[in-house]
């Protein structure tokens, strides 16, 4: 009797289909998403406090407002909380250290040989009197 041999299957590997598929692993690509989420959650929780800066309620004058916005988007970093200081000086009391106009000199041209900027070419002239008007009505919280 005569034997049948088989013959073997190929052992080349079949074509894969020319779907893309999802990944199997979802944590994997969540955990990618993980710096994302925080970095987004950081940068939201520092524009909420950076809003509140100044710890008090807009001001009604129009020009006391518009100095708390220019303070809370490009002093407050450096001079506190509504003034309290930092890394550069507490202005709360500024008034009584110099006139208003030594103030705007400073402001305009900044502080040599500290950490204060020239905000001359950064700021317009009325959003220099804003800030400086600002920064003079300040009090110490009660």
């Amino acid at each position: 009797m005569a034997r049948r041999t088989r013959t073997p299957r190929s052992s080349a590997p079949r074509s894969a289909p020319s779907v893309a598929r999802p990944p199997t692993d979802r944590r994997r690509s969540s955990s990618r998403l993980a710096p994302l989420a925080l970095a987004v959650a950081v940068l939201a929780g520092t524009a909420a406090i950076t809003s509140c800066a100044s710890g008090s309620a807009v001001p009604s004058d129009p020009k006391l407002a518009q100095g708390q916005e220019v303070f809370n988007t490009n002093c407050v970093a450096c001079h506190g909380s509504g003034g309290g200081g930092g890394t550069g000086p507490r202005l709360i009391g500024v008034g009584d250290r110099m006139t208003e106009d030594q103030e705007i000199a400073k402001i305009t041209d900044g502080v040599s040989g500290t950490a204060m900027p020239a905000w001359g070419s950064r700021l317009s002239a009325e959003e220099i009197a804003a800030v400086t008007a600002y920064t003079r009505s300040l009090t110490a919280p009660s």
